[in-house]
């Protein structure tokens, strides 16, 4: 192992298992533990009656704990090599994914069925989690269909969050041996540009290097890049159908109006129906 862990958010859905066997392959890949968090808590005022509190409370303990142990058996069937733990917290599940991503590589999170029928592309915990940690979040969606040749899709827009975002999306090519397709979404601010030209050759330049400095570790890594007007998150997410992944940052400045990955890394977490990887800022606040 490399020392790298990943933490990965474990559902008693079992349709949350997307997300444990796609954390496995990259525990595997990467050559790191996986951590298995399941959280819960009682959303409700305690019982009158402490005998059937104290009733309850065991009775999700003992839940919590087969949905763990089955979850590390799915995980050891698939990936023999990877090192698995696992923590049960008696808490509020948002809490507990920050406190323990603190230590963790990756964190990544799974989707719902009823989320899938209106194309909402993350978990209720997501955005609360992903606005507080520090280390990459990855939402597995469920039922995607990658394309062949198989491809990662990079939001950029010149910010240091766009920087780690295409980093990592090179990385993850790399691994798979994909390809890299680099859009950064423009619009003129309203008032309108003097040359539009101009605007889109100088986005095209910081395009190209942010690429070469992402992709100086992974040379042999395909890509393309492309400026395209539009609004980032419907851009992003036309852009990223059949992506392995979509690959964004979490704030971001940009050199023209209308690229705020801040507001976007939400956007494409609801529309997007890839898998998507969201990347923190650099510092820590």
């Amino acid at each position: 192992m490399t020392g790298t862990r990943i933490l990965v958010g474990v559902d008693p859905d079992p349709a949350g298992q997307t997300a444990l066997t796609w954390a496995a392959d990259e525990a595997a890949r990467q050559r790191a533990s996986l951590l298995l968090l399941h959280a819960w808590t009682m959303f409700f005022p305690a019982y009158t009656d402490p005998k059937m509190g104290s009733d309850l409370i065991v009775l999700l303990r003992d839940r919590g704990q087969r949905v763990l142990e089955a979850a590390a058996q799915i995980v050891l069937k698939r990936c023999p090599h990877v090192e698995v733990s696992t923590v049960l917290e008696e808490e509020d599940p948002i809490w507990a994914l920050r406190e323990h991503a603190k230590s963790a590589s990756l964190l990544v999170l799974g989707t719902r069925p009823w989320q899938e029928s209106h194309h909402i592309a993350a978990s209720p915990v997501a955005g609360p989690v992903i606005a507080h940690v520090h280390c990459p979040v990855a939402v597995v969606r469920e039922n995607t269909e990658p394309a062949v040749p198989p491809f990662f899709v990079a939001g950029a827009d010149g910010s240091p969050t766009s920087a780690r975002a295409l980093h990592l999306a090179f990385a993850q090519a790399a691994a798979r041996e994909a390809a890299v397709r680099v859009r950064y979404a423009w619009q003129p601010p309203r008032l309108g540009v003097l040359d539009e030209r101009a605007a889109v050759r100088e986005a095209e330049h910081l395009l190209d290097k942010e690429i070469a400095t992402a992709r100086a570790e992974h040379p042999g890594v395909p890509y393309d890049r492309e400026v395209v007007r539009g609004h980032p998150v419907e851009v992003l997410s036309q852009a990223a159908e059949g992506a392995l992944g979509l690959v964004v940052g979490t704030r971001g400045h940009g050199g023209f109006t209308g690229m705020l990955l801040g507001s976007v890394s939400q956007g494409v977490l609801r529309h997007a129906r890839s898998h998507v990887l969201v990347v923190p800022e650099p510092a820590a606040r």
